[in-house]
């Protein structure tokens, strides 16, 4: 009874020396890299298909080559890292490997898996070689919804604080004083009339309604990508009505600040023409630019939601 025991104990002793000479190398390699292992297609394989891999691996297939030109894939490395690096100073840093493939160092893999897009992000389970797939369009890049996403599919918990930036909150003081000194020095000949102008506080209410219009709050909230690269080039408007990328919020933004433009330029500015020619012809203009803008922002929105009946006749 003593010998099956003892070659029990020794068979389950030698597995877990495994394991941990497997999690051992890829920390090492980590450790050279900010905390990612730099991977190729055969240490890809070695360390996803590894049936003796007992930790998660989170891995994100990217091109950071400059002549791929893929701007989404270098602002995503420093949040991948960042979330790295945390994750490995953590209780639960052997539980998981932050890793990357590059494209230009696993090109078979790329074919393999019938990638065309980058950067992709895989979170593999222990003794599992089946990913799952983030969604960058919907989640965005920033490593917060990355800690979502792997403790959804992880046993083990992950908590990510993002590091204080303070440039920001200097910057911001820096200007809030240098304007309060520029109103108070320049009380009487600007500060008081802008103050008491009806004008004033109308553009600043038609300025914050053209931008929490456009989407600015939902940007801050979801904090989208700038725009997304494909196959076909760059592409500057997500599908459906509840996406956005930051770019599509500056353009619509842009079109509705035109169209109050003119409105207001046709029912202030126009009637006060006293040349009844000049009335006429600034009325034909303005409404054509009415007209066509409001086109383009109809067929913007009907690129992003194709089955809503936009069209007169249906």
């Amino acid at each position: 009874m003593k010998i099956p025991t003892l070659l029990l104990l020794l068979s389950v002793l030698c597995a877990a020396l495994a394991k941990s000479t497997l999690l051992d190398k890829f920390d090492k390699a980590s450790s050279k890299n900010g905390n990612v292992v730099k991977l190729n297609d055969r240490s890809y394989d070695e360390l996803i298909q590894s049936p003796e891999r007992d930790f998660g691996v989170a891995v994100v297939l990217t091109a950071m080559d400059e002549r791929m030109k893929c701007i989404p894939c270098h602002k995503f490395a420093p949040e991948f890292t960042s979330l790295a690096t945390q994750a490995k100073r953590s209780k639960n840093r052997d539980s998981i490997v932050f890793a990357s493939l590059d494209f230009m160092d696993g090109q078979p893999i790329f074919n393999r898996m019938g990638l065309n897009t980058a950067p992709s992000l895989y979170y593999h389970p222990p003794y599992s070689s089946k990913g799952q797939l983030y969604d960058f369009n919907r989640n965005g890049f920033i490593a917060e919804r990355i800690v979502d996403f792997v403790n959804t599919h992880s046993h083990t918990k992950f908590r990510y604080g993002r590091p204080v930036d303070h440039t920001k909150t200097v910057t911001a003081i820096f200007l809030f004083t240098v304007v309060a000194l520029f109103a108070k020095r320049n009380w009487k000949t600007f500060t008081k009339p802008f103050l008491l102008s009806k004008w004033s506080w109308c553009m600043v209410t038609l300025i914050i309604i053209l931008t929490m219009t456009s989407g600015y709050m939902w940007n801050q909230i979801r904090k989208p990508p700038q725009m997304v690269m494909t196959k076909n080039g760059a592409q500057y408007f997500a599908s459906g009505v509840t996406n956005q990328y930051r770019v599509e919020t500056a353009i619509i933004g842009a079109i509705y600040a035109l169209l109050a433009s003119t409105i207001v330029v046709l029912t202030i500015s126009v009637p006060k023409i006293q040349n009844t020619s000049k009335q006429r012809l600034a009325t034909y203009l303005w409404t054509l630019v009415l007209v066509v803008t409001f086109s383009v922002l109809v067929h913007i929105f009907r690129m992003k939601q194709p089955i809503y009946p936009f069209k007169l006749f249906i």
